[in-house]
């Protein structure tokens, strides 16, 4: 044995491991540099010790210390230049690729890739990536430039180390004893993707990551996939019936979800920028009723509506949130002819509209492939919310076996574009009235560019509810209005240079979100105890992922998943409930109230 020992270490192939080990040094060196500094982040937090963190700085010198170690091994294997050269650039160039990334989601959302990024990815249309893209500082962008550089400094100094020992015996037994150690570390990690738990990104490398993470998070979405035909078979509802129902005749009921819109923003709720005229307007005249206190359950879409359109819950559910009923099937099921009217893309397997636009009768998506081309990649001006207005629905307007098949009227969803960054591009010139002078507090002119585009996006969404009511307002019909989630707006004390909507930070604005309700004068003089229940209720502490129980119940629908302590316009709602909103890594943290 010490023979083939001593014959491997004088061997060709250590030659070129010895030439060879600055890939392990670049790998070594950008590695534990993402990972100390995650680790150091999260122990800012204070959600961890003093012990654990070394442990855990321990745990990561040895998995990290296992990747370069083995990759480097791998590097040394080929003896021609062109196979050298071929191994050594890419992995050079997929290290240093997954650092560059990292860093960057480092600086602006303190988090490193997982399978929450993955799944984002998997449903996010190129439009939105590019948008996303666009907002990323310049200061991210350099803080990655200078860890690469860091990184390839001191891996020509950890290769200048190695070439001039004079034997590679103890280089390549400590490298040895490494690979096998670190490779025990590895075990619990992939054991846990195999068994559909999510190992936190302190356990991991940037390898693990890209390579776990996209493969559980495609796995995750073609699972969803399969289970459309059984979210369709409906065998839950089988119970379902409609008792004490509040209309007497068919009626429409309208659902707008905004998108990204805090109510903190708004000046029907109190934001000191006269950007919601027609709200204050309805409010005023008793039309409209606002709901001081609801937030989202997640800061992300897809995650907030997997919450919000079924009767999934992150308190009470159990199980994954596609095994409930979903609203548009539910009332469908209860005599609604149901409606899906999209203003956003339907791209991606796991997006919003692919998963639960097949539940309506009627779908109109005002983002075809023609709209994409014609306005171009991440420059969609002129699809505009205002653009849904012919494709809306009434029920006196649908087919005649439609109508005869659901007796009590029709149920509308909208979805809009509201204000998703790019914001700018969210609404018509004529629309940018508020500049930076009109803002309460002043940022810096980069900021309050950006902060004054926000309050003009949901100026311009004011308008286009106006012009929703008027089309609605001859007819019986409730309107109601919602945002999937808030907006972050240089408002985060730890990272106040960031904007846009984060999966990892929940502030105030992230999850605050307007709820309002709507009568059509028609509605309101016929059932004035509707102006009534919604006012009780206006002020109560709501979590959004009980708009289904909620609605679902306010109609009249009973089903096994209804309970009275989450209807929130019930008299026996619980509100002392914690609320909850989906954070970093698919957990769940607490909203505290302040």
């Amino acid at each position: 044995m010490k023979q083939i020992w001593n014959k491997v270490v004088r061997s060709q192939y250590c030659d070129r491991l010895r030439k060879r080990s600055w890939i392990f040094g670049l790998i070594l060196v950008s590695q534990l540099i993402l990972a100390l500094y995650y680790l150091g982040y999260t122990y800012s937090l204070g959600d961890m010790g003093v012990a654990e963190a070394l442990g855990l700085s321990l745990y990561s010198l040895v998995h990290v210390g296992a990747w370069a170690v083995g990759l480097w091994l791998i590097a040394g294997v080929p003896s021609s230049r062109i196979g050298s050269k071929v191994i050594l650039g890419l992995t050079a160039i997929i290290s240093i690729f997954v650092f560059l990334v990292e860093v960057v989601l480092l600086m602006e959302y303190k988090t490193l890739y997982n399978v929450d990024l993955a799944l984002l990815l998997i449903s996010t249309s190129s439009r939105e990536a590019g948008e996303s893209f666009s907002i990323i500082r310049l200061s991210s962008f350099m803080w990655a430039g200078l860890g690469t550089a860091v990184s390839v400094l001191l891996s020509v100094f950890i290769n200048k180390l190695i070439s001039r020992s004079r034997t590679m015996k103890g280089v390549l037994g400590t490298a040895l004893a490494a690979l096998i150690i670190g490779g025990l570390a590895f075990i619990p990690v992939v054991s846990a993707h195999i068994n559909e738990r999510v190992i936190p990104s302190l356990y991991t490398t940037s390898f693990d990551r890209a390579v776990l993470s996209t493969g559980y998070g495609y796995w995750l979405s073609l699972k969803v996939e399969k289970r459309y035909a059984a979210m369709k078979n409906l065998e839950s509802l089988n119970d379902l019936k409609v008792e004490d129902e509040p209309f007497k005749e068919p009626i429409d009921i309208v659902f707008i979800l905004g998108e990204s819109v805090s109510r903190n923003y708004m000046h029907c709720y109190n934001y000191p920028v006269a950007n919601t005229p027609t709200l204050d307007s309805l409010e005023r005249d008793s039309s409209l009723v606002l709901f001081r206190d609801v937030i989202a359950p997640a800061t992300t879409t897809n995650y907030s509506c997997q919450r919000t359109l079924t009767y999934y819950t992150h308190n009470e559910g159990k199980g994954d949130w596609y095994e409930y009923p979903n609203l548009l099937a539910t009332v469908k099921k209860a005599g609604w002819a149901t409606a899906w009217v999209t203003n956003q893309e339907t791209t991606g397997i796991y997006s919003v509209s692919r998963i639960f636009s097949p539940f309506a009768d009627v779908v109109r998506e005002r983002h075809s492939a023609t709209d994409t081309n014609e306005h171009g990649l991440n420059n969609l001006r002129g699809s505009y919310d205002e653009g849904l207005l012919p494709l809306l629905q009434s029920y006196a307007g649908l087919p005649d076996s439609l109508r005869k098949q659901s007796p009590r009227g029709l149920f509308e969803v909208i979805h809009l574009m509201g204000s998703h960054f790019d914001y700018a591009k969210r609404f018509p010139d004529e629309f940018a009235r508020f500049k930076a002078s009109d803002l309460p507090r002043r940022l810096g002119k980069d900021k309050d560019r950006v902060v004054a585009n926000y309050l003009n996006s949901i100026y311009y969404t004011d308008y286009v509810i106006k012009q929703i009511v008027q089309r609605y307002a001859q007819k019986p019909t409730l309107i109601f209005y919602m945002s999937d989630h808030g907006e972050i707006l240089y408002d985060n004390p730890e990272d106040p240079d960031f904007y846009g909507h984060s999966p990892y930070a929940i502030t105030s604005s992230a999850v605050s979100i307007p709820f309002m309700v709507y009568m059509s004068p028609s509605l309101k003089q016929k059932y004035p105890q509707l102006l009534t229940l919604f006012k009780e209720a206006q002020n109560r502490r709501i979590s959004s992922d009980l708009l289904t129980h909620t609605l679902t119940s306010f109609l009249g629908i009973k089903t096994r998943f209804n309970t009275p302590e989450l209807n929130f316009l019930g008299a026996q709602y619980n509100e002392s409930r914690p609320r909850m909103v989906t954070a970093t890594e698919g957990g769940t943290f607490e909203f505290k109230d302040k």
